[in-house]
């Protein structure tokens, strides 16, 4: 008889087969069944591939910090282009600051799917300190890289910072995809040229932005002048070649730009997307029912529950 004393690592069937669950040393105990007195135990490491099939595993923040420290420290690129899974939702208010996946010199490259699960209290900078970096968001730099699922509740303290490129799901995104995402809290960059927006910052390249839903309070870009600040509910996007697809936003959103200007949206559905409305759950389920992977990930559908989440839409179970 076979028996996992660490289940939460691996399983292991009455052949004595061995199924991964997650990172770490499993333990196995082998009991004789015609002697049960005599039993025997073996350690086995468990280690995932990081592919579509067996993605690595994030259930706590200190998992979800361990693979950003990899990903921003991957110069031979080992890690920055494998499949990741959000397992359970996150709270990271034991975190000062968040630093964001990819950076200047190390991209994120692969996928990552939020599981349907949602990260609460991530913050970056403060009101009185804000971080000098050069991009801002849960991710900082995407390059060919594909995000879904994700669900992410900024702290009040949200993103300040003093970076080019601000967005609730990715400061910037060269080639890629961000999928049934959605981010709330308050958005805002100051540098010499300076993009925010409540999905992503700065876009260019071939990225398609679909199916996100922004429901920031506020979206600010301090750039040196109006012409140089580029506040966006979704996303600024810079080239003809990315394409934005049945994404929405918070009615109330305010969106402003260097002194505090109120930008108009009204005619550019691209960069500000949608008025959220309680019928455009239908259009984002409706593209769910007719595509239900992309990528090897499966999506997962939305609904709106009276009283969860201010009345805005969460993922369905």
């Amino acid at each position: 008889m076979f028996v996992s004393l660490t289940p939460s690592v691996a399983t292991v069937d009455a052949n004595g087969i061995l199924t991964g669950i997650g990172v770490g040393t499993a333990i196995v105990k082998v009991i004789s069944t015609k002697y049960p007195s005599l039993t025997s135990t073996c350690a086995v490491t468990v280690k995932m591939r990081g592919t579509a099939d067996f993605p690595y595993l994030i259930y706590t923040v200190q998992d979800l910090i361990h693979v950003r420290n990899l990903i921003n420290s991957d110069d031979s690129g080992i890690y920055s282009n494998k499949v990741y899974m959000l397992m359970t939702d996150l709270d990271m208010s034991s975190e000062a600051t968040w630093i964001p996946i990819g950076n200047e010199k190390n991209m994120f490259t692969g996928v990552f799917n939020g599981n349907g699960k949602t990260i609460v209290n991530i913050r970056i900078g403060t009101e009185n300190s804000k971080a000098s970096i050069m991009y801002s968001g849960f991710f900082g730099n995407i390059k060919n890289g594909e995000v879904n699922n994700l669900n992410l509740k900024w702290s009040i303290q949200n993103i300040l910072s003093s970076s080019s490129y601000s967005g609730g799901i990715a400061g910037y995104v060269s080639g890629g995809v961000i999928t049934n995402c959605y981010s709330t809290g308050n958005i805002s960059s100051s540098s010499y040229s300076s993009y925010s927006g409540g999905i992503a910052g700065y876009v260019s390249g071939y990225v398609s932005v679909k199916y996100c839903l922004a429901l920031c309070v506020s979206v600010t870009a301090n750039g040196s002048s109006t012409s140089n600040s580029f506040p966006q509910r979704i996303a600024y996007f810079s080239s003809s070649d990315s394409s934005a697809e049945n994404n929405f936003a918070s009615k109330s959103m305010t969106v402003k730009n260097r002194n505090g200007s109120v930008v108009n949206f009204s005619s550019n559905i691209k960069n500000h997307g949608y008025d959220l409305i309680a019928e455009p759950i239908d259009l984002l389920n409706d593209y769910v029912s007719k595509n239900t992977q992309l990528g090897g990930i499966i999506l997962l559908k939305w609904k709106v529950q009276s009283g969860v989440n201010n009345d805005y839409p969460v993922f369905a179970e």
